[in-house]
């Protein structure tokens, strides 16, 4: 990606602000989170479909492969984290980093939030993550659009 913006400083704006107008919208669009309708009791307990441990994964890794919105994320990310004079080691390094850190954070998530403690927790203050986390993406949103080639 710095390759290819570097060669082109009108495709690096296109791409900066196409990043800064998507974590803009996704910021606004936490920002307007309402809090989860109660779940009926015992509604927690209930039981996923089967399915085994090969499938859950083959679906979440094709889910998060076709994803546009993961990948408009981490080229906005890269826009910003990655100079496009950044030698090509450093940012396969950034590559690696960013896709491991991305397995583990999935099987983090995975494990956390199939706790009934957790999902219920979350199912009651979710909605203030998602306020917090989308005020932090507008941020980063608004630094993206001021930041300039250099």
């Amino acid at each position: 990606i710095g390759l290819i913006v570097s060669q082109s400083i009108v495709l690096f704006n296109a791409l900066k602000w196409a990043a800064a107008a998507y974590l803009l919208y996704i910021g606004f669009k936490a920002l307007r989170a309402k809090p989860a309708k109660p779940a009926a009791e015992g509604e927690l307990h209930r039981e996923a479909g089967e399915r085994t441990p090969r499938g859950a994964f083959t679906a979440g890794f094709v889910t998060n492969g076709l994803n546009p919105k993961a990948t408009l994320f981490f080229l906005s990310l890269f826009t910003v984290v990655i100079n496009p004079h950044t030698p090509l080691a450093i940012q396969a390094g950034y590559g690696v980093y960013l896709a491991v850190a991305t397995a583990l954070w999935f099987c983090l998530v995975a494990m956390l939030f199939s706790q009934q403690r957790v999902r219920a927790g979350f199912a009651r203050m979710g909605h203030w993550f998602d306020r917090t986390m989308g005020a932090v993406l507008i941020a980063i949103g608004v630094k993206l659009a001021f930041t300039s080639a250099k």
